[in-house]
């Protein structure tokens, strides 16, 4: 988001925590599925078929394959291309607390560089 849009990192912050805000509250009123971009990179045909289970559709061998075909080989991780102040990784690590689906994530083990 940073790199794309060239706003302060606190900027993008908020703009990212206010989406997920706005996801919490539609997760809270639907059906919904949490499915992590790792995991569908590193394992694409276990996630891809927890995803038609969900949707209740049959999976297809082909169509299988041609969503594995377009996957990258392994995560991106943008976030280690920003030099993080100490007050961005505090604002990131308490913001990550308050979503559940964002359990997973942690900024304490980055270096930072500025």
């Amino acid at each position: 988001m940073h790199n794309r849009s060239g706003a302060p990192v606190m900027d993008r912050i908020s703009w990212y925590f206010m989406h997920c805000a706005a996801a919490s509250v539609i997760r809270e009123k639907a059906r919904c599925l949490d499915i992590h971009h790792e995991d569908v990179i590193t394992s694409p045909e276990q996630e891809l078929l927890k995803i038609l289970a969900f949707l209740g559709l049959e999976p297809n061998p082909a169509f299988l394959a041609e969503c594995k075909a377009m996957l990258f080989n392994k995560p991106k991780l943008t976030r280690h291309t920003i030099a993080w102040t100490p007050a961005e990784l505090e604002a990131m690590n308490a913001k990550i607390r308050d979503y559940d689906f964002l359990y997973r994530y942690s900024f304490d083990s980055w270096t930072l560089t500025r």
